[in-house]
């Protein structure tokens, strides 16, 4: 595939995002940081927001797995995961965990649970959608610098 088409290519896979509501316009910001001197940052970025993201809903599972629930454990961790996601433009995971915070508050474990599952299938679904992005994003640079 030449320059042009996967360029083409990584514009629809980030509109699609934009348009499915899964990112935002701190995504778009984001891109624009990024230059030629350092043509990864995206993607270190996106790789960075996946490792953070997975290593916090895992302690998030733990804190309420726990027989005596920490709730307010739980909900810090929910708004680390809100607050790493928003960074990215991660929409729809931010949204979930707004949900989720509220069932922290009111200490309601089956809602949290229940949160937990409802940020973890966004952030499968963002992940597996970065992953498209970073393997087009690669194989441009590949492409470019032949």
């Amino acid at each position: 595939m030449d320059s042009s088409a996967l360029k083409k290519q990584r514009y629809e896979l980030v509109n699609s995002m934009l348009e499915e509501g899964f990112l935002d316009e701190n995504f778009s910001q984001l891109e624009e940081l990024g230059d030629e001197t350092n043509p990864s940052f995206l993607g270190e970025l996106i790789s960075l927001f996946i490792e953070d993201a997975q290593r916090i809903l895992s302690e998030l599972t733990k804190t309420l797995g726990e027989a005596d629930v920490d709730f307010k454990n739980a909900d810090a961790l929910v708004h680390q995961v809100k607050g790493t996601s928003s960074s990215v433009g991660g929409q729809k995971i931010v949204q979930a965990c707004i949900e989720c915070r509220q069932f922290c508050e009111n200490k309601d474990l089956e809602g949290c649970m229940k949160g937990l599952q409802a940020m973890t299938a966004e952030f499968d679904t963002l992940k597996n959608k970065f992953e498209s992005l970073i393997e087009v994003e690669k194989n441009i640079l590949a492409h470019d610098f032949k």
